[in-house]
C-alpha cells in the first residue's frame, strides 16, 4: 500500500469536503483511507505532524521566527452546524440561530494554529475564551 497515495486521499477529503465513499477512482478505496484516517488521529499522528511543522516554521536557525514560542496569538471563534444527533458538544447559540457546535482557535501572528478547542454552540464567549487559554497554558508551559 502506497502510504503516499492515502495521505492525498485524506486530503483531497479534507480539502474538498467530499464524503469519504465519494473518492475519485484514482485513490484507494475509501474504507481503507478512512481506516487510515481514523488510525493516525486517534493515536497522536496528525498532532506530531503538526507539532513539528509548526516547530521547523518557528526554528530561529531558519530566520522564519526568532523566538522558541510565540509572543502575540489571536483567537476567534466559528459556530457550525451539526446533523442532528446526541453528543456533547452540541447546543444552541441563540446570536447565530445555529444548533450545533463552536471550533475555537488560536493563532499566532503568522497563522500557525497553536490551540483548537470544540465546544457546543451555547458556550459563551468568556468561558470559551477560558478554555480556549487553560488548553494553550498545557500545551505551553
Amino acid at each position: 500500500m502506497d502510504l503516499r497515495q492515502i495521505v492525498n486521499a485524506i486530503l483531497y477529503v479534507l480539502c474538498t469536503g467530499c464524503a469519504w465513499r465519494y473518492l475519485p477512482k484514482d485513490y484507494p478505496k475509501y474504507k481503507t483511507v478512512y481506516h487510515y484516517f481514523a488510525q493516525w488521529r486517534d493515536d497522536g499522528t496528525w498532532h506530531q505532524v503538526h507539532e513539528r511543522l509548526r516547530h521547523q516554521t518557528m526554528d530561529p536557525n531558519r530566520g522564519v521566527w526568532p523566538f522558541p514560542s510565540p509572543s502575540l496569538a489571536v483567537a476567534d471563534s466559528q459556530s457550525v452546524s451539526t446533523a442532528p444527533m446526541v453528543h456533547e458538544h452540541v447546543g444552541y447559540d441563540g446570536a447565530k440561530k445555529i444548533k450545533g457546535r463552536k471550533r475555537h482557535l488560536l493563532v499566532d501572528s503568522l497563522g500557525i494554529v497553536l490551540t483548537v478547542v470544540l465546544t457546543a454552540a451555547k458556550v459563551s464567549k468568556g468561558a470559551e475564551l477560558k478554555q480556549l487559554l487553560h488548553q494553550t497554558r498545557r500545551a505551553w508551559v
